[in-house]
């Protein structure tokens, strides 16, 4: 794989990743689903899987590459795991944690009043009652507007849908389906130790026209 692709494929997680994560109380998994708009107008599907235990989440990606990404919401540190070739690449969560809000499970609701979100509706998903929420995140200096489910009767899970609101009305959605609770093995959350580094995600994207 080249050094352009995995660094988008690393991007795309590490924001699934952030897009999805809280500090929860509980283990829990599920599938996840993020729909990205592309230049011609269509959208492209990434399908892939979202687990998370305490203050760590990890989603594993097949397409465009076989690729897991683990955040660290506490040390604010991620690593990705290239797996067909056994590679590493350790990432800093700081750069991209404001694209959306990351709260504790205990308060959610409270977090994102206090960033700024509001409450909006009442909505049912999946057979799941949310509460809806509308609210602003900045990235490179711009403002995007975000919208998000809050799952009623699941309290460790921050949202089963996400829309970001893109340029031109192109929004990047995600959705998170089949949730299950369960004690999950620390391990996954772990890098293996067989892998070898290539150091830090910024250093491999400089240069990189278009990432």
């Amino acid at each position: 794989m080249g050094r352009k692709l995995f660094s988008v494929g690393f991007l795309t997680v590490s924001f699934l990743a952030i897009n999805l994560a809280s500090f929860a109380s509980a283990d829990w998994q599920g599938k996840v689903v993020t729909l990205i708009p592309q230049s011609d107008g269509s959208q492209r599907e990434i399908p892939g899987t979202i687990k998370m235990k305490g203050h760590k989440t990890r989603v594993d990606l097949t397409s465009p590459m076989q690729l897991s990404v683990v955040v660290d919401l506490k040390s604010k540190k991620s690593f990705a795991l290239m797996h067909s070739q056994k590679l590493k690449m350790d990432g800093d969560l700081s750069q991209v944690q404001q694209q959306l809000p990351i709260c504790s499970v205990s308060d959610i609701e409270g977090c994102l009043k206090k960033q700024g979100f509001k409450k909006t509706g009442e909505e049912t998903l999946d057979m799941h009652p949310c509460t809806v929420y509308e609210g602003e995140v900045s990235h490179k200096n711009k403002k995007s507007k975000v919208k998000l489910w809050r799952p009623n009767d699941l309290k460790e899970v921050p949202s089963i849908k996400t829309v970001v609101q893109g340029e031109g009305g192109k929004d990047t959605v995600t959705t998170v389906t089949d949730i299950k609770s369960g004690p999950l093995n620390e391990s996954e959350f772990t890098a293996p130790k067989d892998y070898r580094s290539l150091g830090n995600i910024q250093q491999l994207m400089k240069g990189i026209p278009g990432v």
